[in-house]
């Protein structure tokens, strides 16, 4: 019924899922759409429809020129599969061979019905003869070949009445096919759906090249006793006292291990108050005094990064990177009489420094896009002078949060 509707319907188009298929070493890219849910192909026992373009067409107007997904369903015989292919991928290949191998696959991953398979041949060649339709008798149910020979008059194959006579179809009969076909549970259809997205996940972290990532930490920073030096009393500032560290890294995989980042870290201690006396006396009247302070360091540095580990949904990278570092401390005391009105001391020191920085990251992959984060970098900078109550700014810092992978398009895509 489907065959029929193929040549009639004109509708509108819903979103494919953009798969590929490994042939002898070689990756085939093809398009894979379900008429019973977007995106869900795990329904047992659908038919299959397998689409090949015209010469030079692509599998995205293919896809919108044939949409057979979209004929209505009045039962569960109608549910189907469709698989759109460029004609100039798999061309060279011998094509018997190339459809054996990608049956047995789909019918893996997507536990089609073996008996119920149609190809439809858009080009007009003679890929398609008597002799070479009958070789394809044990894999396909129908095929629809544009045929320049003609195929409508083929000994022992029948053709559909009252369409095109370059449309042929196999006896329909039943036939055991080299796989056994079962129907599972419920609960087996889960249990392959889950298995199914982590082999997705695990191959899609396997194949990082040309992806790109942002990931946000913050966590809590060590300065070492060996960095500290005595209170600085003229800026108030203590940079062994903040704690919090803000991280922001971004980066691009060169490879499906190695890749390049640019790191940026922040410490900041937030404006400080704090006023020690007030007083009221009839002969000086109101008076006050306090202190206050503000401490910031930034760094910016560009690095490398390498993948050391993965599976499934863990993995562990290791970056380097080096930069520069800017700090900033500035502080002092001021009071205020209503007698001799304002005075302040305020004191602004600026340092800065060169940095290396080495980070061991932990990653809980949640899909191919987000991922949890835990990190611990070790972080080594010399100040020329004092600052803030330290030296430099050797320390490390345990940091939790979460990135986000975006994927690159590949040109075939």
């Amino acid at each position: 019924m489907l065959m029929f509707a193929f040549m009639l319907v004109n509708q509108m188009i819903f979103a494919q899922k953009k798969r590929e298929f490994v042939f002898e070493k070689t990756k085939v890219s093809y398009l894979a759409q379900s008429n019973r849910m977007k995106g869900f192909f795990d329904f047992p026992g659908v038919s299959v429809f397998i689409l090949v373009g015209r010469e030079n067409q692509s599998s995205e107007d293919l896809y919108k020129e044939t949409p057979l997904y979209d004929v209505p369903i009045k039962g569960m015989d109608d549910y189907a599969n469709f698989y759109y292919f460029e004609h100039s991928k798999i061309k060279d290949f011998n094509l018997i061979s190339f459809f054996d191998s990608f049956l047995q696959n789909v019918y893996k991953r997507d536990m089609i019905n073996r008996n119920h398979v149609y190809l439809i041949w858009q080009n007009e060649d003679n890929t398609f003869t008597c002799e070479k339709v009958k070789e394809y008798l044990p894999i396909i149910t129908t095929v629809y070949s544009n045929s320049v020979n003609g195929i409508n008059s083929c000994e022992g194959l029948q053709p559909l009445k009252g369409v095109s006579n370059q449309v042929l179809v196999t006896e329909s009969r039943k036939r055991k096919m080299t796989t056994e076909y079962t129907v599972p549970d419920l609960l087996s259809i889960k249990a392959n759906e889950a298995i199914k997205d982590k082999e997705d996940l695990n191959d899609y972290l396997k194949h990082l090249k040309n992806s790109s990532f942002f990931q946000f930490t913050l966590g809590n920073n060590t300065i070492l006793p060996s960095s500290q030096s005595s209170p600085d009393r003229e800026t108030l500032v203590d940079f062994s006292q903040i704690h919090l560290l803000w991280n922001l890294q971004m980066g691009y995989h060169l490879t499906n291990r190695l890749y390049a980042l640019a790191d940026f870290g922040l410490l900041f201690s937030g404006k400080q108050k704090e006023v020690k006396n007030i007083t009221f006396d009839d002969y000086h009247g109101l008076s006050a005094s306090g202190s206050g302070y503000a401490g910031l360091m930034a760094r910016y540095g560009l690095g490398l990064g390498y993948m050391v580990y993965q599976k499934n949904r863990f993995s562990t990278n290791t970056n380097v990177v080096f930069g520069r570092l800017n700090a900033v401390a500035g502080g002092g005391k001021g009071s205020f009489s209503s007698e001799e009105g304002t005075s302040k001391k305020i004191k602004v020191k600026k340092e800065n420094a060169n940095y290396v920085n080495f980070i061991q990251n932990f990653n809980y992959h949640l899909s191919k896009s987000w991922y949890l984060n835990g990190n611990f970098q070790f972080q080594v900078a010399d100040l020329k002078n004092e600052l803030g109550g330290v030296k430099g700014f050797h320390g490390y810092s345990i940091n939790l949060g979460f990135g986000y992978n975006f994927p690159m398009k590949s040109k075939e895509e």
